[in-house]
């Protein structure tokens, strides 16, 4: 599990149970395999079942990004814009 994941659960455990509607998975990796997400997808459908009050959205995942500005030309960009207007 990736630390910022680890964190956020962390800090959510408390209010599990407020958790209302549906949540996406935004996250960004340097390996060039969508395989390299696996665990961290994983995680999240484990965090997605302890808080019963939410749903899967989707999953933006950024594959192949290591350096500042990779990620720009990617259509992960186009989608998690599209999500946040959804949101």
């Amino acid at each position: 599990m990736n630390r910022q994941l680890k964190t956020f659960i962390d800090r959510t455990v408390p209010r599990f149970k407020e958790f209302k509607g549906k949540a996406y998975l935004i996250a960004a990796c340097a390996e060039p395999s969508l395989t390299a997400m696996d665990g961290t997808i994983s995680d999240f459908r484990g965090f997605l079942s302890c808080a019963t009050g939410l749903e899967e959205a989707g999953m933006i995942l950024g594959i192949g990004v290591w350096d500042k500005g990779d990620i720009v030309n990617k259509p992960t960009m186009i989608e998690a814009y599209k999500a946040g207007k959804n949101v």
